[in-house]
């Protein structure tokens, strides 16, 4: 297309092609519709893991994503999507290591008795 552009040819028209939909309904369940064929349950589950693999890039990516999904499944393990507690920096104003401008250490050592900014000690 890029070529055709510098060469001053017209663009070819586009075509869009539906290559269906996959989804996971539930473990080891999913649903996949491609044009007039439908599947559900394992047998498309079966199939969703397949072209995930497919579409990765790389020998090693598929290698890892496999092993990783065989180790969920076979030991019934969900991945943890949980943020919890309030964020805080640990190196003080930079807020990553190695940031110049972070306080330094021994500066910071006093700061894990100070409590969070907003927070009450609890004693009135």
């Amino acid at each position: 297309m890029i070529a055709n552009d510098i060469a001053g040819r017209p663009r070819s028209p586009f075509h869009y092609v539906d290559k269906g939909n996959l989804a996971t309904i539930g473990r080891a369940r999913a649903v996949a519709d491609m044009g007039r064929f439908h599947l559900s349950g394992f047998i498309a589950w079966l199939l969703w893991v397949f072209v995930h693999i497919l579409y990765l890039i790389g020998f090693r990516n598929r290698i890892i994503v496999m092993v990783q999904w065989a180790w969920a499944y076979f030991t019934s393990q969900r991945g943890v999507r949980l943020i919890t507690g309030q964020w805080r920096p640990r190196t003080g104003r930079g807020g990553f290591p190695g940031d110049p401008d972070a306080t330094p250490a021994a500066s910071r050592a006093d700061e894990a008795d100070r409590p969070a900014p907003g927070a009450t000690s609890g004693m009135s």
